[in-house]
């Protein structure tokens, strides 16, 4: 059964994660500017710049900030 994602409010907060390929750190300030112009706190995990080879951080590194936005109670919505 489909679970219908909460309505995200001004002074939430929204996790970035990379999943796979890395964010540019461009790409990531754009998108915390844009979350940010919509009244949303933004919070990055630790592995969301790092590099490895053509991925975004290692396979453990980036389950591991992923479990850890999962586990933050304070965090409504998670962007990869």
């Amino acid at each position: 059964m489909a679970t219908k994602p909460q309505i995200l409010h001004p002074g939430d907060t929204v996790g970035i994660v990379t999943l796979g390929s890395p964010l540019y750190e461009n790409v990531i300030n754009a998108r915390i500017q844009t979350l940010q112009n919509f009244g949303l706190k933004v919070v990055l995990e630790k592995y969301v710049y790092s590099y490895n080879g053509y991925l975004g951080a290692t396979e453990q590194q980036r389950a591991s900030d992923l479990m850890d936005m999962f586990k933050n109670p304070d965090v409504k919505a998670i962007i990869p």
